[in-house]
């Protein structure tokens, strides 16, 4: 069961532009950065369930550095989305820097995925 809840937690950013279609406003990029930022939370969530490695603990398990990557990548995703959030909300600022900020926010959530996969926290399956 969890191994299934960490292949389709991260399967729907990838689908989230290609039902929603592509962003088109500081709003709707930054809903998507959501979409992202909830389905790797679910696999953080699972990660953080599982045991330290050690001589005795076998596979799955995770590694101190491991953990402390994680925990810095979604801090920073969060903060990121928070502050795009606030730019979004801010009355006396141009389209242009609201949606700079709101595309920002969705490469750090991309970011945060990118080294979920490479640390092995999640994996894609093709097919």
């Amino acid at each position: 069961m969890k191994r299934f809840l960490l292949v389709v937690a991260l399967t729907v950013p990838l689908g989230a532009c290609s039902v929603f279609g592509k962003p088109e406003t500081p709003a709707q990029t930054i809903f998507t950065a959501h979409i992202g930022y909830n389905a790797a939370l679910s696999a953080v969530e699972i990660f953080a369930d599982l045991p330290y490695c050690s001589e005795t603990q076998p596979q799955p398990c995770r590694t101190e550095a491991a953990s402390d990557a994680v925990l810095a990548g979604e801090q920073a995703a969060k903060a990121t989305l928070d502050a795009a959030q606030e730019v979004a909300k801010a009355a006396n600022l141009s389209d242009l820097i609201k949606q700079e900020s709101a595309d920002r926010a969705l490469d750090v959530v991309e970011t945060f995925r990118a080294l979920l996969i490479e640390l092995g926290v999640i994996k894609i399956e093709e097919g």
